[in-house]
């Protein structure tokens, strides 16, 4: 390639002078950088567009596998919010329950406005009634109907949760010593505290060409949470997963119903919730093929 610019000014013969002009090499460098960034950004698309794909298809299969065997991932959170769900979805009948789980799937599909109300609907009911009730409500399984649904209004789970634990004063050292023994026997031997916080850990895992970090929190008001961090090597974008998102109830799912009888069994419930997700994950990215 001859620059003309450069052509006029030494002369058409001298082509030695244009064909290395700093023009012609600004111009291809520009060209070379547009491929590759053009390249690498049909490859971002593309690996971000198997991946959702994955996604969608493993949260349906979740949602599906917890309805049939009785909420087996559910069950293993020490959650006063988690009990609500399962209750919750007790008190609809059986014929309605995969439609209200996969009302909540967090797929990328738009929901539709039927879908949209039951969500809402099995919102207020689940906190609009107290566990007691909506255990003895699962006696006589009622449909889920959007506009007879009225909103929440009730807090006495959380308050007579609240004086047990203030009552036991287990201590989060007592926590973290219990939990973090049980996460470094059977999830990774290693886990360093974060720079964040003295009650953030985490522990990362090669997945392929992904790295999975699990943060666990044993901070705030709640007792124990946890949060999965998925990034490819070569992207600097994470995709987040957390307990509660993969059932699509935002992150209600923190723990608050550790107790010191239970300390134990309870790390041992956090061991295996940990492993059930990382596997979960691990299934998302084989299936992607990325």
């Amino acid at each position: 390639m001859v620059c003309q610019k450069e052509a006029s000014r030494y002369g058409r013969s001298n082509s030695i002078g244009a064909q290395f002009c700093g023009h012609c090499r600004a111009v291809r460098q520009k060209q070379e950088l547009i491929c590759k960034l053009g390249i690498t950004l049909l490859f971002r698309m593309d690996r971000s567009n198997e991946l959702r794909r994955a996604m969608d298809l493993h949260f349906t299969r979740l949602m599906t596998h917890e309805l049939k065997e009785d909420f087996p991932m559910l069950r293993l959170h020490k959650s006063i919010e988690a009990y609500r769900i399962v209750a919750a979805f007790k008190t609809v009948p059986q014929s309605q329950r995969l439609e209200i789980g996969l009302a909540h799937a967090p797929n990328s599909q738009p929901k539709t406005e039927r879908q949209r109300g039951l969500r809402q609907a099995f919102f207020n009911r689940t906190h609009g009634h107290t566990l007691a009730e909506l255990n003895a409500m699962s006696f006589d399984p009622v449909l889920l109907e959007p506009e007879y649904e009225t909103g929440p209004g009730q807090g006495g789970d959380e308050f007579v949760n609240l004086v047990r634990r203030t009552q036991e004063r287990l201590t989060k050292r007592e926590i973290i010593r219990e939990f973090s023994a049980a996460l470094q026997a059977g999830y990774e031997p290693v886990l360093p505290r974060c720079r964040e916080g003295p009650s953030l850990y985490e522990a990362t895992t090669e997945l392929g060409n992904w790295n999975l970090t699990t943060h666990f929190d044993f901070g705030g008001e709640f007792q124990f949470d946890c949060r999965f961090s998925l990034r490819h090597q070569k992207s600097n974008e994470s995709v987040i997963f957390t307990p509660a998102r993969l059932f699509g109830f935002g992150d209600l799912l923190q723990w608050d119903d550790v107790t010191r009888a239970t300390l134990e069994q309870d790390a041992t419930k956090a061991l295996h919730m940990c492993l059930a997700i990382r596997a979960f994950i691990k299934s998302i990215v084989t299936e992607a093929n990325l």
